[in-house]
C-alpha cells in the first residue's frame, strides 16, 4: 500500500474582504501547537493560499503570515483572470488549481476555508486517520456569529499560550454553543420550517450538547485515488469526494468535537432567504434533486456528530438518536420508493418503445421498395 509522503494545506481568499478575517482569527488558529506545528513535525507540508494581486500584497507582510512562511514552505498564488467571475466561481476555480497542483505530486490535500476557527490538536488528530490510510476525512462544523465570537474570544489572541487555552474544543464550545448564526438555527429538526438547503439537521440535546447528522459534510483531508476529477461549480463536500474517492472503506467522518472542532464565522446580517416545510418528503425531494450520487450522501447521514462543552449525557444522547434515526428511516424508505417509481417509469418507457418498434418493422415490411435516388454534388 502507497504511503502518502506530502500535504499541500489549500486555502482561497477569493474576497480581499475576507482577508483581515483569515489573517486576524482564522491564521492563528492553525498556527497552534498541535495544528500545522504539530503537522510539520511528521510530514512535509506546504500552503498554498490562491487569491489576487490585490490580497496578496496585504498578507505577505502580516505578522501571522510572516509567522507561517518562517514556519513552512509557504505560497501565495496571484490569479487576477478570475476577478470578473463571481464569488463562488472564483473559490471553484481557485480550489481547482490547488487541487491539480496536489496531485501532480501525489500530496494529500488538507482544504481550509478563510473564515473557519480550528479548536487545538484538530490537524494532530487528523493526522492519526492520514496514517491509518483513510483517503478522505470529513468534518462537520458549527456555524457562528462573528460578532460575538469576536466579542467573547478576541482577548485570548493576545498570546499563544492564552489561545491555546481558548482553543480547548469545550472551552471553545462552552462560550460559543449559545451563539449560533441563523444559518444553523434554521437546521434544527424540530422547526416547523427549515433552510430550502437542508443539507444539515440538528438536535439540541441540552445546553452543552448538539447532535448532527448531514448528507454533506466538509472534507478536511483528501488524497484522491482518481485525479483527474475536476472540481465543479459549487463546494467540494458534494460529488468532488465521491468521484475522487468512491471507496467509503476508505472514508472517515468525525463523530466527535472533542477530536475536531470546526467553527464557521459569519455576519449577522447574512440571512436565510428561503425555507421548506419541515417534512421527510421535502427533504427527500431536496436529496434527489441536488445529489448525482444520494446513496453515498445517505451514507453520511447515517454519522452521530456529536457536539459538546462537557461530558455526554448518554440518555439523553440515545434519545435523540432515536427521534434522527426515524428522519433517516423516513427519508431512506422515501428514496427507495422513488428508486422503484423511476425504474417503473423506464420499464414502461422500454416496453412501450418495444411495441413501437415491431409495429414500426411491420408497416415497414408492408411498403414498397423505394428506389435510391442520387443527389447532386454540390461544390461551393
Amino acid at each position: 500500500m502507497t504511503k502518502i509522503k506530502e500535504i499541500h494545506i489549500i486555502n482561497a481568499l477569493w474576497n480581499i474582504g475576507y482577508a483581515k478575517e483569515f489573517l486576524d482569527l482564522s491564521l492563528p488558529t492553525t498556527l497552534t501547537s498541535g495544528n500545522i506545528p504539530f503537522l510539520k513535525s511528521k510530514i512535509k507540508v506546504s500552503y498554498k493560499l490562491y487569491t489576487d494581486n490585490e490580497t496578496k500584497s496585504t498578507l505577505e507582510n502580516h505578522p501571522n503570515f510572516i509567522k507561517l512562511s518562517e514556519l513552512i514552505d509557504t505560497q501565495i498564488i496571484a490569479i487576477d483572470l478570475l476577478t470578473k467571475l463571481d464569488k463562488y466561481d472564483r473559490m471553484t476555480q481557485y480550489y481547482s488549481f490547488g487541487f491539480q497542483e496536489a496531485n501532480k505530486s501525489n500530496a494529500g490535500i488538507i482544504i481550509l476555508t478563510p473564515d473557519c476557527i480550528f479548536s487545538n490538536n484538530s490537524f494532530k488528530n487528523l493526522y492519526s486517520h492520514i496514517i491509518d490510510n483513510k483517503r478522505v476525512v470529513f468534518t462537520s462544523g458549527l456555524r457562528i456569529s462573528q460578532d460575538d465570537y469576536l466579542n467573547n474570544l478576541r482577548p485570548y489572541y493576545q498570546s499563544t499560550n492564552m489561545l491555546e487555552k481558548a482553543l480547548n474544543p469545550r472551552f471553545l464550545l462552552n462560550i460559543t454553543l449559545k451563539y449560533l448564526h441563523p444559518f444553523a438555527k434554521i437546521s434544527f429538526a424540530d422547526n416547523k420550517k427549515i433552510s430550502a438547503w437542508p443539507s444539515t439537521m440538528y438536535w439540541k440535546i441540552n445546553e452543552n450538547c448538539l447532535l448532527n447528522r448531514a448528507f454533506h459534510v466538509h472534507p478536511l483531508f483528501i488524497w484522491p485515488v482518481n485525479k483527474n476529477i475536476s472540481l465543479v461549480e459549487g463546494t467540494f463536500d458534494t460529488e468532488f469526494p465521491v468521484l475522487c474517492c468512491p471507496d467509503i472503506h476508505t472514508w472517515k467522518v468525525i463523530e466527535d468535537s472533542d477530536e475536531i472542532l470546526i467553527l464557521g464565522l459569519t455576519e449577522k446580517k447574512e440571512i436565510i432567504s428561503h425555507t421548506i416545510n419541515n417534512t421527510p418528503v421535502n427533504i427527500a425531494k431536496w436529496v434527489v434533486s441536488n445529489n448525482k450520487y444520494f446513496n453515498y450522501n445517505l451514507h453520511l447521514f447515517k454519522h452521530k456528530i456529536i457536539f459538546h462543552s462537557q461530558d455526554l449525557d448518554i440518555d439523553s444522547v440515545k434519545k435523540n438518536i432515536i427521534k434522527s434515526d426515524l428522519l433517516f428511516s423516513s427519508i431512506k424508505n422515501l428514496l427507495k420508493e422513488k428508486k422503484k417509481e423511476k425504474k417503473s417509469a423506464v420499464s414502461v418507457f422500454n416496453l412501450l418503445f418495444f411495441f413501437f418498434y415491431i409495429f414500426y418493422l411491420l408497416i415497414l415490411s408492408t411498403m414498397p421498395i423505394l428506389p435510391i435516388v442520387k443527389l447532386p454534388i454540390v461544390n461551393f
